[in-house]
């Protein structure tokens, strides 16, 4: 384990250069927090604890704190590798204060939503343990929030899939940007039917609205048809992702094209002039050989 401990050190060095302060803090929080948890609880005062988020104790602190403590050095790796993607890909995008403020929406979001659910499971099951022998803590949820994010600003698209409005109505209804695309492709039919599934259950409760066809009978041509997903900023966004592909692709290509010197071009036309030109009077020589052994009409003599 020793020995694999510098090239770790090295490899985290060469992650975290370049990036801002707020990466760099956040990181060096994690690493921290993971080395005292072998000589402390750290999960204790820092974590959510359900019973102790609420009045009496009204531990909110931990909402901020609890994406910050890790156990195991697997849950260190995948909160440093979500904390740098988000400083690499994210940051320079959205500006350091951005990103401080999307870390601290998503694990107090994540907190509560998890509090909130143990809460639940003990008015189902009245068991003590689901508030205060439960500590909710880690950096998954600030991964899954990275993964969203990074889905999202690919073609500059900055809305969400159903809670934001805009002049469309709400949310992203594209295909694209579909629940189960967030998945392998073999578990996507199954995360698609679920997920249909929750959608109808939504348009019942009327949280969701249902996807409408619309026809333009009135049209001159022929009948127009709108349907979601489909209208300029979708297609500005596919234009931007076509854009950006075929800008890639064509860096690409330039980088594995190497153009000739022109130097070595003048020195190759110089030696040719330089060079004997015994072969061109050789062929001249050929040439006039050729021209001798004609025969022609005018040299015969002519008749009387």
């Amino acid at each position: 384990m020793r020995r694999y401990l510098p090239v770790a050190r090295q490899h985290c060095v060469a992650a975290l250069g370049g990036t801002s302060v707020v990466v760099k803090a956040v990181s060096g929080a994690v690493l921290l927090l993971y080395a005292l948890s072998f000589a402390l609880d750290t999960a204790y005062g820092l974590a959510v604890t359900p019973g102790f988020l609420f009045l009496p104790r009204c531990w909110l602190w931990t909402l901020l704190t609890h994406g910050l403590v890790e156990r195991r050095a697997a849950g260190v790796a995948l909160s440093l590798g979500a904390v740098v993607a988000a400083g690499r890909l994210l940051e320079p995008r959205w500006g350091a204060l951005e990103l401080l403020v999307f870390f601290a929406v998503v694990n107090a979001s994540v907190g509560l939503l998890g509090a909130a659910a143990y809460f639940l499971t003990y008015a189902a099951t009245f068991h003590v343990a689901y508030l205060f022998d439960v500590h909710i803590h880690g950096g998954l949820g600030f991964l899954a929030g990275v993964l969203v994010a990074l889905k999202q600003t690919m073609g500059d698209s900055t809305v969400l899939r159903v809670p934001q409005r805009h002049s469309r109505g709400r949310g992203d209804m594209s295909d694209h940007f579909a629940f189960a695309t967030f998945f392998p492709e073999i578990l996507q039919p199954a995360v698609g039917l679920a997920a249909n599934l929750v959608h109808t259950l939504l348009v019942k409760v009327r949280l969701c609205r249902k996807t409408v066809k619309r026809y333009d009978v009135g049209a001159p041509s022929s009948i127009t048809i709108s349907l979601p997903g489909t209208d300029p900023q979708d297609a500005e966004r596919r234009r931007q992702l076509a854009l950006k592909a075929l800008n890639e692709r064509l860096k690409r290509v330039e980088d594995q094209t190497a153009w000739p010197s022109m130097e070595d071009e003048e020195e190759e036309v110089v030696v040719k002039s330089e060079g004997p030109l015994l072969p061109e009077a050789s062929v001249a020589g050929k040439a006039a050989g050729h021209e001798s052994s004609l025969i022609t009409f005018e040299d015969a003599p002519s008749q009387p």
